[in-house]
């Protein structure tokens, strides 16, 4: 049951979680950006797109990271105000 249960978070690790994430990501970029193309749709509406959602891409795995660094149980606001506090308590500016 063990070796079993390793197995299973192995498959959902953060290196295999990552890896279909990226193979998901280029297909819908290359494929789906493609699909899209028409004659009506100029080489700026189409980058500006493209631009916009590689940006929210980036806001959600920078959002995930933090999120990441944040303790079990508590929310990134109570670490903020806890780290400030500690900051402030020592001396320095909040």
């Amino acid at each position: 049951m063990k070796k079993a249960s390793l197995e299973t978070a192995d498959k959902f690790s953060m290196k295999n979680s990552l890896e279909k994430i990226l193979k998901v990501y280029l297909s819908l970029t290359v494929q789906g950006f493609m699909r899209r193309h028409n004659e009506e749709d100029g080489a700026w509406s189409r980058t500006s797109r493209l631009f916009h959602a590689q940006w929210e891409l980036v806001k959600n795995l920078a959002k995930a990271a933090g999120q990441m660094m944040v303790p079990a149980g508590e929310t990134a606001e109570a670490v903020t105000v806890k780290n400030t506090e500690t900051q402030y308590n020592k001396g320095g500016k909040p």
